[in-house]
C-alpha cells in the first residue's frame, strides 16, 4: 500500500497537472507538446511548482487571464509551496527535497495612514501606498530591513526610495520612510537596523508616502529584503494596478 504522504503527493501532483494544462491551452499560450523529464517524483513535485508559477507570471504579463483568477493560482502556489515543505519534513522519501526561498509582492491601493514624509514614522493626514511582500524563510531569520525603488522592467533603480531603515543625509542621500507592520504591529517605529526574527511564511505590510505616479498601473518597484546573514532576496514588481491581499500565512 502507499504510504499517507505518498497517496497526498499524488493527488497534489494531478491537480498540478491539470491546472498547468488548462492555462497552457488557453490563447495566450503557444506551448508544444511537454514531455516531463525523467526525474523522481520528489522532482516532479518541484518541476511543476516551478513550472506553474512561469505560466502564471506569463498570464499576468499577457493579461491572458482576469486578475482575481491570477491571484487565486498564485494563493494556490503559496499553498502548494508550503505543503511540500511540510511533507519535506515528515519522512526519508522527501527529507532531500530542496526548498527554495520564494518572495511575492502585491499592491493594495492607498488604504491607510501610516507615516508621513522623510522619516516620520507617525501618520500624517494623507494616505500610504500600501503593498504587501510575502516571504518564506526555510529557517529562522534576522530580517535587516525591507527597502524599495522605483525602477525600470531590469531592475535599474530610480531616482525614488523608501527605506525600513535609516540611511544619513549623505550618499545615497536620505530615503523617505517605509513603515513595515507585521499582524498590525510598526516593526520600525525608529526606523531600527533590525525588523525580527521570522521563519517559515512571513506577511509583511509595507506603508509608503505618495511619490508622483511610482505606483501606478505597469510602473515598476525594485523590492529588496536584506538578512544579517547577507542574503538579499529581491523582487522586481510590475504594477497591475489595486490586487487583492495575501492570505494571512
Amino acid at each position: 500500500m502507499l504510504s499517507k504522504n505518498k497517496e497526498r503527493v499524488i493527488v497534489i501532483f494531478v491537480l498540478l497537472v491539470t491546472v498547468c494544462f488548462s492555462l497552457a491551452t488557453t490563447h495566450a499560450f503557444a506551448y508544444d507538446a511537454w514531455i516531463p523529464e525523467d526525474e523522481g517524483s520528489d522532482g516532479k513535485l518541484m518541476n511543476l511548482i516551478t513550472r506553474l508559477s512561469e505560466m502564471v507570471t506569463k498570464a499576468n504579463d499577457s493579461k491572458a487571464a482576469h486578475p482575481d483568477f491570477i491571484n487565486d493560482l498564485e494563493n494556490l502556489i503559496l499553498e502548494f509551496q508550503s505543503y511540500e515543505h511540510e511533507l519535506s519534513n515528515t519522512g526519508p522519501a522527501y527529507s532531500s527535497m530542496p526548498v527554495e526561498v520564494e518572495m511575492q509582492v502585491r499592491y493594495l491601493g492607498r488604504t491607510a495612514d501610516k507615516v508621513g514624509s522623510w522619516d516620520m514614522t507617525t501618520p500624517d493626514g494623507a494616505p500610504d501606498e500600501h503593498m504587501q511582500v510575502m516571504i518564506y524563510f526555510p529557517t529562522a531569520t534576522n530580517v535587516e530591513s525591507i527597502r524599495v525603488w522605483t525602477s525600470d522592467n531590469q531592475g535599474n533603480k530610480g531616482s525614488t526610495w523608501w527605506w525600513s531603515d535609516a540611511t544619513g543625509t549623505s550618499s545615497p542621500r536620505r530615503a523617505w520612510i517605509l513603515g513595515v507592520y507585521e499582524n498590525e504591529r510598526m516593526l520600525n517605529p525608529n526606523m531600527e537596523d533590525n525588523l525580527g526574527l521570522f521563519e517559515g511564511w512571513t506577511l509583511f505590510d509595507t506603508y509608503a508616502s505618495i511619490q508622483g505616479p511610482s505606483f501606478e498601473r505597469n510602473e515598476c518597484l525594485f523590492v529588496q529584503v536584506t538578512c544579517s546573514d547577507g542574503r538579499e532576496y529581491k523582487e522586481i514588481f510590475r504594477s497591475q494596478g489595486v490586487q487583492q491581499p495575501f492570505s494571512t500565512p
